[in-house]
């Protein structure tokens, strides 16, 4: 939707999604949004009608699925297209450089409803962690990224956290993710790390996907994606509290470059941390 608001704007347009009756699911995706970020549901048109007009134009599409991947191509050559309904063309359209421009506007559209931060408060006080500070969070993703060898590692991981949380003085853990057998055996070990003279508190999420959201936008004061492609891990970037302490796990597996060039994927003020990082 990011890249979709963006580009519209960039043509003078107004982004559409054409949701004939059957489309339920993309409807009940959109409704969510609506009821958590309020403001979503202003930036775009549902048009029911099969029969609407579109024009199809291949703005960013390659034989092969990944080499399309996140790249950025120039949408303004659209901008004097006559036709009323443009349909683009691409695969996995997220890159920042199509919607930078405007971040100001999506943060303030993407902001939480009143619902939303009341269950997260509520989900904060369930983890007592509402007066929680100085928290390293975590994102781990591994269930369906084993096929393409990008699933987030142990001992990269592990070590990156806790660099991390020492460089930024950090004393609780919190683990949002999709394997919630290794978020707890990480988050045990991570509490057991007295290796800084203190004792840490690690607590793993199992929250919806809204509420991990609201929970990175309190408590995290240093965000580490340890599956860099993850188009999850980089909304809890979004909304992390701490733009500036977003840190990218970078471990030089081979599939890693082919799927995504950094250097437009991930927001300017995030950085990428290597395995040998200290």
């Amino acid at each position: 939707m990011a890249s979709g608001y963006g580009i519209a704007r960039i043509l003078k347009r107004k982004l559409y999604y054409l949701l004939p009756g059957r489309f339920n699911t993309t409807r009940n995706y959109l409704n969510l949004l609506a009821q958590t970020f309020p403001k979503t549901a202003q930036i775009y048109e549902i048009l029911q009608n099969e029969s609407v007009s579109q024009t199809a134009v291949e703005l960013a599409t390659d034989k092969d699925l990944f080499k399309a991947c996140c790249r950025f191509y120039n949408p303004c050559g659209l901008i004097q297209h006559p036709a009323k309904f443009l349909f683009l063309e691409m695969n996995f359209a997220q890159n920042r450089r199509y919607f930078e421009e405007y971040l100001p506007e999506l943060r303030d559209i993407f902001r939480f409803s009143n619902a939303t931060k009341e269950q997260g408060e509520n989900d904060l006080r369930y983890l007592n962690m509402s007066n929680a500070s100085g928290t390293m969070c975590i994102h781990v993703r591994r269930t369906d990224f084993h096929r393409f060898g990008l699933q987030t590692e142990w001992n990269g991981t592990v070590d990156a956290a806790r660099n991390i949380a020492v460089k930024k003085g950090l004393g609780n853990y919190l683990i949002f993710g999709d394997d919630k057998e290794f978020m707890s055996a990480l988050a045990r070990h991570l509490a057991q790390d007295t290796s800084a003279g203190t004792q840490k508190r690690a607590f793993i999420s199992s929250f919806s996907e809204t509420t991990d959201f609201y929970l990175s936008s309190r408590l995290c004061s240093a965000l580490l994606l340890s599956a860099a492609s993850s188009t999850f891990g980089w909304w809890l970037g979004f909304f992390a509290r701490n733009q500036n302490g977003v840190y990218y796990y970078r471990s030089g597996r081979h599939m890693e470059d082919f799927r995504f060039q950094k250097s437009d994927f991930f927001l300017k003020s995030w950085h990428s941390y290597y395995g040998n990082d200290e």
